[in-house]
């Protein structure tokens, strides 16, 4: 899942004071990728530097948490790969948080069955779930992906998390 940034805005238009739009994406790569937390946080996320934009949010790779540069309205996007063959059902949650409290979240759950219907083959346990939408951002407040605290992320996955400001 990409999103074409350069459409967004005419060219020469200053976008936050400085000519650039203001966007993020980070990855999740085999080299980052880490086991899901007891809280359910997806951790390892690295930054796509490729995109030349001005940041929309802080990484804290400690706390798994990003955090919001400048208040405006936000198309954000997150997809997961998860290597699971215990359980029916996937899930992933983007939350929008300040402090203890949930402000906002989207929300993916897939079901899938636990046996192939046509014989087994190496990718029947690789299970997408993705999330995107508009969303109303303060600067300040955090955001999460969770997922449940025994699946596992695929380790060569596409794993993608970002945002575009679009007002």
């Amino acid at each position: 899942m990409h999103f074409a940034l350069n459409a967004l805005h005419t060219v020469d238009e200053p976008v936050n004071g400085h000519g650039k739009k203001v966007a993020s994406q980070f990855e999740i790569t085999k080299e980052s990728v880490q086991k899901v937390g007891e809280d359910g946080l997806i951790k390892g996320w690295t930054d796509s530097e490729h995109l030349n934009m001005s940041k929309a949010v802080k990484y804290n790779a400690d706390r798994g948490i990003f955090t919001v540069e400048r208040t405006g309205v936000y198309f954000l996007y997150c997809q997961v790969l998860f290597n699971e063959n215990q359980s029916q059902l996937v899930k992933l949650d983007v939350a929008v948080v300040r402090g203890s409290q949930r402000l906002q979240r989207l929300q993916c759950m897939e079901g899938y069955g636990t046996t192939p219907a046509a014989g087994s083959h190496q990718f029947h346990f690789l299970k997408p779930c993705q999330v995107s939408g508009l969303l109303r951002l303060e600067k300040g407040v955090e955001l999460k992906a969770i997922t449940g605290p025994a699946f596992n992320l695929h380790i060569t996955g596409k794993h993608y998390f970002g945002l575009f400001k679009v007002n």
